[in-house]
């Protein structure tokens, strides 16, 4: 699941970060699995918690900028 985290807080961001709840519903996952995998994206340093947001560390915004784009 930390895959699918990772896809949501890298695409389109919010600067205040996304909130805890509301990507547990989108995802259709429980809160606590999501807070596990954003738990371990931290621990990996590609997500920050700041409260009940997180946010996609600089690291993680590069990868998305080196996944190609198909048109």
């Amino acid at each position: 699941m930390q895959r699918w985290v990772l896809l949501e807080l890298i695409t389109a961001p919010p600067a205040e970060g996304d909130e805890t709840a509301k990507l547990a519903f989108g995802l259709k996952e429980l809160r606590a699995d999501v807070e596990a995998s954003i738990d371990a994206l931290v621990a990996a340093g590609l997500a920050v918690r700041d409260g009940d947001r997180a946010r996609p560390t600089a690291a993680a915004l590069r990868f998305d900028e080196l996944w190609p784009v198909r048109t």
